[in-house]
């Protein structure tokens, strides 16, 4: 019986170890599902990628059909120029509007409406011209509605441009008539002091605006 005892203990370390192998074996087999599972997704995630690419791909390739997709897109594209220039733009040329102007006679662009330009006017400053440079004076032109045109000339382009003055308000024409009833001579309501008016028929007209502000 002793050599059976002998081969008992010698078998039994092999029982412990086979016990402790056991989980590992477990734990491997539910793994293998998993490995499984992977293995079958990994086609599908190549598939996958594979027609995105295949649509980006065509999406580039193919014509613009006018989608709003695209077409914001467009627009996107067009106004980064835009924002740019209008960086990098001279800070003078922002006194003008964006609005449409008009074509006189003989190709005189009509400025109506500007009031920053009115302004640099009135105060007898330099005003810079759309097209770079400076506006240079020419004339004076009345109109029948009591307003006036002033004619200037592109000191860069030589492109010539009406500006639109409005007909006197009846503040400025009160103004005008007060200083004449105490028996002064009135000076031009928008030009200030040093610009006196002058006769021109039965008007006080400024010299300047050509805009009758009173009787004489």
């Amino acid at each position: 019986t002793a050599p059976k005892k002998a081969a008992a203990k010698k078998a039994a370390p092999r029982k412990t170890a086979a016990k402790k192998t056991a989980p590992k074996k477990a734990a491997a087999k539910k793994a293998a599902p998993k490995k499984t599972a992977a293995k079958k997704a990994a086609p599908k995630k190549a598939a996958a990628k594979k027609t995105v690419a295949k649509k980006t791909a065509a999406r580039s390739a193919a014509p613009d059909t006018g989608k709003p997709g695209k077409v914001r897109a467009k627009r996107a594209a067009s106004a980064s120029p835009a924002k740019k220039s209008a960086a990098t733009a001279p800070a003078e040329l922002s006194i003008y509007s964006k609005k449409k102007r008009r074509m006189g006679p003989d190709g005189v662009i009509i400025l109506e409406g500007e009031k920053n330009v009115l302004r640099l006017y009135y105060g007898d400053q330099q005003i810079p011209s759309p097209m770079g440079g400076f506006l240079m004076l020419l004339g004076v032109r009345p109109k029948e509605d009591g307003g006036a045109s002033v004619l200037f000339e592109c000191s860069a382009s030589s492109l010539r441009y009406w500006l639109e003055i409005p007909p006197a308000t009846r503040t400025e024409r009160s103004k005008v008539r007060e200083i004449q009833n105490d028996g002064d001579d009135p000076d031009c309501p928008r030009h200030g002091e040093g610009v006196r008016l002058v006769r021109a028929g039965k008007d006080m007209v400024c010299p300047l605006c050509g805009i009758p502000y009173g009787k004489v």
